[in-house]
């Protein structure tokens, strides 16, 4: 693999005017989608009774089906004294549950209020990593390393438009976990397996041709144009009228490094993403290599200022866990008596899905995805 040049964020020290990515950004971005999907698990018994009668009625043909809570008839000589227990311990799971809820929505909100993003303006994208396999650091290699190979893509999304920070961050954090079109919307059960990375595009420099940036230091965006002949003539008889079409495309630094390409791997790479098709039969590459069409390719370099946290660096600075929550909400449903919840267990991500894709009317500025 060819040698990757060193683009953290101590890249920008010399240049006081580029923001710089930090953990706080981090941290926000994590306590925004945990803000998110914490609005659409139960926070209440009456919620969590709806949306099991809800899914109870779609499973008979949406005809609702009334069932009466289950009371427990202590003069019943069936009835034990391990029944009373189990009552009494689901009692205590379902006030643990909110209890705990409670706890991670006032943490959150304490956060959340207490961080003002800054409000310089500049491009930049949100990523979300999710963890392929559980965590084995006992090869004496750094957690950045590891994390490299231990991660799968699961959303990003961003803009070319520089944006305030302010708005910026947090519009894109949910944007890229709930509306990358590749993938499901994240729901809380992933949440303790995922990284976020975010990249503040930096350093914008017209190249000389589109070759001119380096493998690992430089993100690139390219636009270039094709003739378009229209069908029929002209007005009043004349001749055809030439018309173009525009294309343009972008990858961030990492993308050609983690790829293993070259530069012209990597233009050939973009010109398919953005959607180009030579007119021409045979090889698409060997068009794309063509001198004439790479002398027409207007590309400009960029450098990102960029910063990760994991799920478990998160975490160490909250006083909470998801997976906890997750726990006690099973353990509620599993020992529960009154019969209104059974069966909710398998159904957390359908229901956070539904809601997830409800968000889908809200109006979203345009953004690329990676």
């Amino acid at each position: 693999m060819m040698k990757r040049h060193d683009n953290d964020n101590n890249n920008n020290d010399d240049d006081e005017s580029c923001p710089v990515a930090t953990l706080d950004m981090c941290y926000y971005c994590f306590d925004t989608l945990l803000n998110e999907l914490l609005t659409n698990i139960p926070s209440s018994p009456q919620q969590l009774h709806h949306r099991q009668e809800f899914k109870h009625s779609n499973d008979h043909g949406g005809k609702k089906v009334e069932r009466p809570p289950k009371k427990m008839d202590l003069s019943n000589s069936s009835t034990t004294d391990d029944d009373i227990r189990n009552q009494e311990d689901s009692s205590n799971n379902v006030d643990d549950y909110y209890s705990y809820l409670d706890k991670m929505k006032a943490t959150l909100t304490y956060h959340t209020s207490s961080y003002i993003p800054p409000s310089e303006t500049c491009p930049l994208f949100i990523t979300w990593s999710k963890r392929s396999c559980h965590p084995n650091n006992n090869n004496g290699t750094d957690d950045d390393d590891e994390d490299e190979t231990m991660y799968n893509l699961r959303g990003c999304i961003g803009t070319l438009t520089p944006k305030s920070l302010s708005t910026a961050l947090s519009e894109f954090a949910i944007t890229s976990a709930f509306y990358d079109t590749r993938f499901d919307p994240v729901v809380l059960q992933e949440v303790s397996q995922l990284k976020v990375c975010v990249s503040l595009l930096v350093k914008y420099e017209e190249c000389s041709h589109c070759l001119d940036w380096i493998v690992g230091v430089h993100g690139i965006h390219i636009q270039f144009e094709t003739p378009r002949c229209d069908n029929g003539s002209g007005r009043g008889g004349g001749k055809k009228q030439q018309r173009k079409n525009y294309y343009s495309a972008t990858f961030l630094p990492e993308v050609a490094y983690e790829q293993n390409w070259n530069q012209l791997d990597t233009i050939i790479a973009l010109v398919r993403k953005s959607g180009y098709q030579p007119s021409s039969g045979g090889n698409s590459s060997s068009s794309i290599r063509n001198d004439e069409f790479m002398a027409s390719i207007r590309c400009t370099r960029y450098q990102s200022s960029k910063c990760k946290l994991s799920y478990l660096d998160y975490i160490t600075s909250r006083d909470f866990d998801c997976q906890l929550l997750l726990r006690l909400l099973r353990q509620s449903q599993e020992n529960s008596s009154s019969g209104s919840t059974s069966g909710m267990k398998n159904d957390i991500n359908v229901e956070m899905r539904i809601d997830n894709e409800t968000m889908g009317q809200r109006v979203v500025r345009p953004c690329v995805n990676l």
